[in-house]
């Protein structure tokens, strides 16, 4: 096949890079679009671009994407860089034969420019995102424009399905290859590594207080962000690793990542969690910060049980939620309509 994947790929950290490299290991051809790149590209060439009234006007039209002012969205895409990349991307599909071009966090790329997509070759919005940002951005007017979509929150997906969309569950992978055990000794109590909030540092703090060290890693934390590298290397590190939870059914990559390095995850209850994983033999899980106190306390002082359910957790991911495993069945699904039409 030859794919087309619009996202985020000059970014090593993105998960689109591991969707495109999957794609390629599998023997597809892949060719990427670097939307945001573009787009700067001709951002920086537009006239009073990036002054202070600019901004705020971008910022407002961007939150009205999601009201009815279909005009606000029309001039949303038509401004800072948009209008030029949009044209580039159609210019791209039309150039080129391809047999499926999937759109990635492309939430500047112009909904409207999907239908004309659609004549050249089939499509599939791939979203990672939570329900407000699902709001935030219109998501729905992509997954009903494209032939394919997918979320991976389960209500997302609901929400696609039910506007009429041909949705699929699927969710992100795990680039087994990097994220995988490694025997080195545990130093870390308990680690949280992402972007700082009010009940993130509600949760934090509660553990503090309850004498439970823990090191927080990202935005607004005390230790700036990691990645690639340098986070893999603090999972093994960590008897614990913490997920929080976005309003919504589903979860983050982090939960697959963490458990691919071998590493025990403890995340914030939610209930797409019980689809894919069984409590206390895979991973575990809290609802509120008595119980993640308790739960951490237990774990703690219990190292056995936290060696068995990483060991089993980080088997059952690879074994089941590989990037791979994920692009063969965007692949199965897009070729099994296909002919069946």
């Amino acid at each position: 096949m030859n794919v087309l994947i619009i996202g985020v790929l000059d970014v090593p950290w993105s998960t689109n890079v591991s969707m495109k490299q999957t794609f390629e290991k599998m023997g597809h051809s892949v060719e990427e679009f670097n939307y945001r790149t573009v787009e700067a590209k001709y951002r920086k060439a537009c006239f009073l671009t990036n002054t202070l009234p600019d901004r705020w006007l971008d910022k407002a039209l961007s939150l009205l994407r999601s009201g009815r002012l279909s005009f606000s969205s029309t001039l949303y895409y038509r401004r800072s860089g948009r209008r030029e990349m949009n044209q580039l991307l159609l210019d791209t599909v039309k150039r080129k034969s391809f047999d499926l071009v999937l759109f990635s966090k492309t939430d500047t790329v112009d909904y409207t420019v999907l239908t004309e997509v659609n004549k050249y070759a089939p499509t599939w919005y791939f979203f990672m995102d939570a329900m407000d940002q699902a709001l935030r951005i219109n998501a729905v007017a992509y997954a009903l424009r494209t032939s394919f979509a997918s979320a991976t929150f389960s209500d997302v997906t609901n929400y696609f399905r039910e506007a009429g969309a041909n949705a699929h569950w699927i969710t992100q992978g795990v680039d087994t290859e990097f994220f995988r055990p490694k025997e080195v000794p545990k130093i870390y109590d308990v680690v949280f590594a992402g972007t700082k909030t009010t009940g993130r540092l509600r949760h934090i703090n509660a553990l503090r207080n309850a004498g439970i060290s823990v090191i927080c890693f990202g935005e607004g934390w005390e230790n700036k962000p990691v990645y690639q590298d340098e986070l893999v290397d603090i999972y093994r590190k960590s008897r614990i690793v913490l997920n929080f939870c976005r309003p919504g059914t589903g979860f983050s990559i982090r939960v697959f990542q963490v458990m691919g390095t071998g590493a025990f995850m403890l995340s914030e209850y939610c209930p797409d969690l019980e689809r894919f994983f069984k409590k206390e033999e895979h991973l575990d899980w809290f609802k509120d910060e008595k119980e993640l106190t308790e739960i951490i306390k237990d774990y703690l002082a219990d190292e056995e049980a936290v060696r068995r359910i990483a060991k089993s957790g980080c088997a059952h991911v690879h074994r089941n939620y590989s990037w791979e495993s994920v692009m063969r069945k965007i692949i199965d699904i897009s070729e099994d309509e296909r002919s069946s039409v």
